[in-house]
């Protein structure tokens, strides 16, 4: 005795009727009549007899995902940002809000972001803490 079939299995056997129906071999009547059939079936025999005559249908595939080239990610590490910032100092005639911007900046990185978590768990604080 063969297994009887769910809801999941009539929805994908409608679909490929739906694609049938749309590649113009089916009439809308016949169409109907196969619903119907596919809604009744109990087995995959009986989704089987609704498709007897019809070709295999290939549903497309999704396309695969496409990989992120990440290799012009740069990251410099801290020492040389600090080497550039001060040799940019002691040439540069600088007001100081700008440093003050850079250094937001530079804290505002990902990387540094990373660091600094590290830091409050090592140390304990947090920012919420204290208040």
């Amino acid at each position: 005795m063969e297994p009887r079939i769910g809801d999941a299995e009539r929805d994908v056997a409608a679909a490929r009727l739906g694609d049938h129906f749309a590649a113009g071999r089916l009439d809308h009547e016949e169409y109907d009549e196969r619903l119907d059939a596919i809604w009744s079936a109990r087995t995959h025999a009986d989704l089987d007899q609704v498709f007897w005559d019809m070709p295999l249908v290939s549903t497309p595939r999704p396309a695969p995902p496409v990989a992120v080239n990440r290799s012009r990610d740069v990251r410099f590490p801290v020492w040389m940002i600090a080497v550039a910032a001060i040799v940019l100092m002691a040439v540069a005639h600088v007001p100081w809000f700008v440093w003050l911007i850079l250094l937001v900046v530079v804290l505002k990185r990902p990387w540094a972001r990373g660091h600094r978590a590290a830091w409050r768990h090592s140390t304990g604080h947090h920012p919420g803490w204290g208040r």
